[in-house]
């Protein structure tokens, strides 16, 4: 039934794209931006912005405005933006820049917002969208809102988006004062850090010897200030310095980098990239901020989940196996987690949140998926038709495989991070509704369906007797 709803909705978006013979076409379920650069010029440059003019159609989208109309455009630039996705793919991301802040589709006023293509999101565009809510959920300090939009640039239709807040200084989102470029005095200097730890070579960055540590590299991108005086290099050097030497010490009795560096947000930003198995994490787009000279280093906000949900609970798909903590077993260079997470102090944290905090990330998670696999689905639809070498039509296929490796993930942080399981003893006499209306596992982490056999059973973190 599923597969047949699927080529359905397959089979009406293209035959809306060739009913409209070539004009701009969009499903009309989510927002609409339709953005005309000026004489139609290309968007081709990460770095120069182009001027446009744009305006939003909310096509009634959670009660959402439009912004603008075709008669009267608001004023923006727009330009590319990534790395990798920017390379990679002929589905690009894009920033945008409006000519004054703006109450874009319910987000707070701001000039400052980004077009994420997801073009390497196989998982029906879930895997910022299930991390930026489970950040939330976590509250974390700031986490970037973002709403569905398909775009038409240039009177071409180009895809289903994700328009998102960007991560910049502002009341409304990292809320810091930020220091002035070069600025020298010294106690100015200790405060209003926003910086990136990286995991691109740029001649921008501070670069890390780290030969004589398990780190391939270890990158600090300063996003504001952009531009350092000696000084503030100096301060910015000298802090991660220490900050390795600190996690790396073979005496892990104190983590004395705890002193400088707040450990409750680090535990949070971790759980996050824990719950989602983003083994990229720490690798790059891992943001840091500082607001003053009294205030530590607090881990935040997140940003890019790209390889969240990636590793399969059989191993059979050509991934890593899913059913192991995001520092191990994973195709990618070692990242300062490992060894945090070798600090008793840092661990027994991230446990105590953990207990507090894991009710509230999966409380309704489910329907929060389903929700905005029903919002896309037609959207995503298009978007498949339009770039059919990475997008995704069957959205609630893929839904599932983020819903199940979710759990599986649960079941494993639930074992190391609760302690002793209790043991339920449910009846399935009578096909109770508790039953037939839960997701059950077997021990070894395959998904069953009742009627039961007798046995012990994982729901909903717990191990459950069926008799």
């Amino acid at each position: 039934m599923r597969k047949a709803l699927s080529l359905l909705v397959l089979m009406f978006a293209a035959i809306t794209l060739w009913a409209a013979e070539g004009a701009a076409t969009y499903s009309g379920t989510v927002p609409v931006i339709f953005i005309n650069t000026d004489n139609g010029e290309a968007v081709s440059s990460k770095t120069e912005y182009l001027n446009a003019k744009a305006y939003i159609l909310s096509n009634g989208y959670h009660g959402l405005d439009n912004l603008g109309s075709q008669e009267q455009m608001v004023n923006l630039q727009i330009r590319g933006r990534g790395n990798y996705t920017w390379n990679s793919f002929d589905k690009k991301p894009y920033r945008l820049k409006f000519e004054k802040k703006q109450e874009v589709l319910g987000m707070a006023a701001n000039k400052h917002f980004a077009l994420l293509a997801h073009a390497d999101d196989d998982l029906a565009f879930l895997r910022n969208t299930v991390g930026f809510e489970i950040s939330r959920r976590m509250n974390m300090p700031f986490t970037p809102s973002q709403v569905p939009v398909e775009v038409v640039l240039n009177g071409e239709y180009i895809g289903l988006y994700m328009l998102t807040e960007t991560i910049r200084i502002d009341k409304s989102r990292i809320d810091i004062e930020p220091q002035a470029d070069n600025e020298t005095d010294p106690e100015l200097i200790q405060g209003g850090w926003l910086v990136e730890i990286d995991n691109y070579g740029d001649e921008s960055q501070i670069q890390f010897n780290v030969d004589d540590l398990p780190l391939n590299t270890f990158y600090i991108t300063h996003k504001t200030p952009e531009i350092l005086s000696e000084s503030q290099y100096s301060y910015l050097y000298d802090v991660f310095s220490t900050f390795l030497s600190d996690v790396y010490t073979s005496d892990k009795s104190q983590a004395l980098w705890k002193n400088y560096i707040d450990m409750e947000s680090l535990a949070r930003y971790y759980i996050v990239m824990e719950a989602t198995d983003h083994y990229e994490a720490f690798l790059g787009s891992c943001y840091m901020y500082k607001k003053s000279a009294n205030d530590g280093w607090t881990f935040g906000t997140v940003w890019d989940f790209g390889h969240a949900f990636d590793r399969n609970p059989n191993g059979n798909d050509g991934k890593y196996k899913l059913g192991n903590y995001i520092y191990n077993d994973i195709p990618m260079p070692e990242s300062i987690i490992k060894e945090i997470m070798r600090f008793p102090e840092f661990k027994q944290m991230v446990k105590t949140i953990w207990q507090q905090e894991s009710e509230n990330i999966y409380s309704g998670l489910n329907a929060f998926i389903d929700t905005f696999i029903g919002d896309i689905t037609v959207a995503a639809a298009n978007d498949a038709v339009r770039w059919p070498e990475y997008g995704t039509g069957d959205t609630q296929q893929r839904a599932q495989i983020v819903k199940d490796r979710l759990e599986y993930k649960r079941q494993f942080l639930n074992s190391k991070w609760n302690g002793s399981t209790q043991i339920v003893s449910v009846s399935d006499d009578g096909y109770e509704p508790y039953i037939y209306n839960k997701v059950w596992y077997d021990l070894q982490g395959r998904r069953v369906s009742p009627p039961l056999k007798p046995g012990i059973y994982v729901v909903d973190g717990k191990k459950m007797m069926v008799r």
